[in-house]
């Protein structure tokens, strides 16, 4: 143990002289304990600090003297490795600093017999690292470092250095940047026609709604990251509307659809489908009634009474058409024979009554009392109103065109109903034959 073989030796399967590292240094990573017999039968050193003066390479005690084994000096073969940028201090003293690639040395020295030693240093490199990695939470999750520590609840970007140590004790350090993937917290909104579905994000369906809905989606993202929608549908009504209308006799509606329906006389009902804008439906149910004016007219002598109240009135002439100046009260009397009928406006609706004729003569003694007949035209059926001063029975015939009597009778004073029976439509002449003289008047059929 205290003397180095200057030469092969016979038969030599080790040969360790341990006189590695750096005596009492930084001797990490030098763990291999050299075979100098040639043999390659390495050693591996387990649990030395590799620091410090003890459980570490120390300075050599071996002595070479002229009364050894060793006859000569020796050349020897060394390894040792350190960190990338660190330094090392051969067997002859000197230093190498920032060694970051392999290094081979050879130191000279003189043995204490004087010979010459030759030490070949032979220094590797152990890697030390500088790692940029990246990686990404949900927002709101938890990361562990490479060098063991944890950071909960990220929201924004985190970089963190890692300082660590190699197996061969050399600095590692690891820059990891994380980055935040967001988890959505979403609200939407949406429409339905009363009734209608509507289908979530979460892919559930929801059918016949009437009221609104809020809904809670709960889905992942494709990084894995929870993401909530709240989903509000309100609800658009589908409006059904009835509307009361009403249309004067024979005149024409518009719809709400736009459609016409002309000359009606009877109460129609019309349903009119639209959409809304939001797209749902409605229908407008419209029921039109008939306004009928009031045209019916009662006679008293030669007075025309027109039936309806709270209208307005104008009084025509039916041989010209035209208004008759200032008769515009419910009431008429004529001053001259003739033809007359009556304008009748009530909610604004007009009407025209029938033809009635009436004829201003005297037909007995003293004043000229009248005579009237209506409705004129008829359909052979007339009331025929002598002068209530008439004294006796006179003679009332009706004549046809060619002057043929096709009804006669003695009649006394007041109304009579008279019927003319099966006659032809036509124009027919009535008389009444009095003490001083003949009333003549017209008399149409039109059945």
């Amino acid at each position: 143990m205290n003397r180095h073989f200057t030469g092969p030796q016979t038969n030599l399967v080790a040969y360790y002289d341990f006189n590695h590292g750096t005596a009492g240094g930084n001797n990490a990573g030098v763990t291999t304990l050299s075979d100098y017999s040639g043999n390659a039968n390495n050693g591996t050193l387990s649990n030395f600090a590799l620091t410090g003066t003890t459980s570490n390479w120390i300075a050599s005690t071996v002595n070479i003297t002229s009364n050894g084994n060793a006859t000569g000096g020796y050349n020897i073969a060394a390894n040792a490795s350190v960190c990338l940028g660190a330094s090392y201090t051969f067997p002859n003293g000197s230093t190498q600093s920032n060694i970051t690639a392999q290094v081979v040395q050879t130191s000279t020295l003189t043995a204490t017999n004087g010979c010459d030693s030759v030490i070949v240093t032979t220094v590797d490199v152990n890697q030390t690292y500088n790692v940029q990695d990246s990686a990404w939470v949900c927002s709101g999750g938890s990361y562990t470092f490479p060098d063991g520590s944890t950071q909960s609840n990220i929201t924004a970007q985190v970089v963190q250095t890692s300082n660590l140590q190699t197996l061969a004790g050399c600095d590692s350090v690891i820059v990891t940047t994380v980055d935040v993937l967001p988890s959505y917290n979403l609200t939407q909104s949406a429409i339905v026609c009363s009734g209608g579905s509507y289908l979530f994000p979460d892919s559930s369906l929801d059918t016949n709604i009437t009221v609104q809905v809020v809904h809670t989606s709960t889905l992942q993202t494709l990084a894995g990251c929870d993401s909530i929608i709240v989903t509000t549908v309100d609800v658009t009504p589908n409006y059904f509307y009835f509307v009361l209308d009403t249309v004067c006799n024979g005149g024409n509606y518009t719809f709400p659809d736009g459609s016409v329906q002309s000359n009606i006389t009877t109460q129609v009902s019309h349903i009119s489908a639209f959409q809304t804008i939001a797209g749902c439906d409605s229908s407008i149910n419209t029921t039109v009634d008939v306004f009928v004016v009031d045209t019916a007219v009662s006679v008293a002598a030669i007075t025309l009474t027109a039936s309806a109240t709270g209208a307005t009135y104008q009084w025509i002439d039916c041989s010209t058409g035209f208004p008759i100046s200032g008769e515009v009260n419910s009431s008429f009397t004529p001053t001259t024979s003739g033809n007359y009928a009556v304008v009748v406006t009530e909610n604004g609706c007009s009407d025209t009554s029938s033809c009635y004729a009436v004829t201003v003569v005297g037909v007995g003694n003293g004043p000229a009392p009248s005579i009237a007949l209506y409705p004129n035209p008829n359909k052979g059926s007339f009331v025929l109103e002598l002068p209530a001063t008439l004294t006796g029975l006179v003679k009332v015939e009706v004549r046809n065109a060619v002057g043929q009597i096709v009804w006669e009778s003695m009649l006394g004073a007041g109304k009579q109903n008279l019927n003319l029976g099966t006659v032809a439509n036509g124009v027919y002449t009535l008389k009444v034959h009095g003490t001083d003289g003949i009333a003549a008047m017209r008399v149409v059929v039109n059945r």
